[in-house]
């Protein structure tokens, strides 16, 4: 009876897991980080490194929405290679994904050479990887807002948090879903054509007390960089 229990719960939960079309964005709660290294009802929440938001709910800054069942694939991808910045040997491969139109961005990839600790990630203005990233401008921010959480609304389009690294000597995984940022052409708040820039220092989410967290999050250097570019084969 007691192995007939077990099949039983085995099975329970397997169909639990099989009807949960977010089950592969959970990941387990992490204190330090807050609610965006974990599962949360609804969704992603909190200013973790590895954070987004709820799939099913819709950019505030999105157009009309569109049925993801019309029989042809609505689908949007990028890739985005990262180069060294001042030969810091940081350097990564990222891709973006966007299953409709109004629906999250999926951001995911490895990052290699980071050192140990949290590192600011953002979208920045420019597709422009010269003078050491810092032709890419400033954060991609079309709607004058102050920098800020990536879960508030008042912040920069690019403001996406932080990555953390565990080890200098493994790859730092990005896992980032927002709600935010768009593929879609033509948006005011699409990031296509614009630059990722991963930072030296932790960003402290507009919270630092000074002007500079206000515009930049005191993330300090810039590491790496690349343009985000559309896969048009895909």
């Amino acid at each position: 009876m007691a192995f007939i229990h077990h099949i039983m719960v085995s099975l329970a939960i397997l169909a639990t897991t099989s009807s949960d079309p977010n089950a592969q964005f959970r990941r387990p709660y992490n204190p330090y980080y807050g609610h965006g290294y974990g599962q949360q009802q609804g969704g992603y929440e909190g200013p973790g490194p590895y954070r987004g938001s709820h799939p099913a709910q819709p950019s505030p800054y999105a157009g009309p929405q569109t049925s993801l069942h019309s029989g042809q694939s609505q689908s949007i991808v990028a890739r985005v290679d990262l180069k060294p910045a001042d030969n810091s040997g940081v350097k990564g491969t990222l891709y973006l994904k966007q299953n409709g139109p109004g629906s999250a961005v999926l951001l995911t990839g490895y990052i290699k050479g980071l050192y140990e600790g949290a590192h600011g990630f953002h979208v920045h203005m420019n597709g422009e990887l010269t003078n050491d990233c810092k032709d890419a401008g400033g954060h991609f921010n079309p709607f004058m807002k102050n920098h800020g959480n990536p879960f508030s609304l008042d912040r920069h389009v690019g403001d996406l948090g932080n990555i953390k690294t565990f080890s200098r000597y493994h790859p730092t995984e990005v896992f980032i879903l927002d709600k935010i940022i768009t593929l879609e052409p033509g948006r005011e708040n699409s990031v296509l054509g614009r630059a990722i820039v991963v930072h030296e220092d932790v960003d402290d989410l507009g919270e630092g007390g000074d002007n500079e967290s206000l515009r930049t999050g005191n993330a300090g250097s810039r590491l790496a960089c690349g343009v985000i570019a559309r896969m048009i084969d895909y």
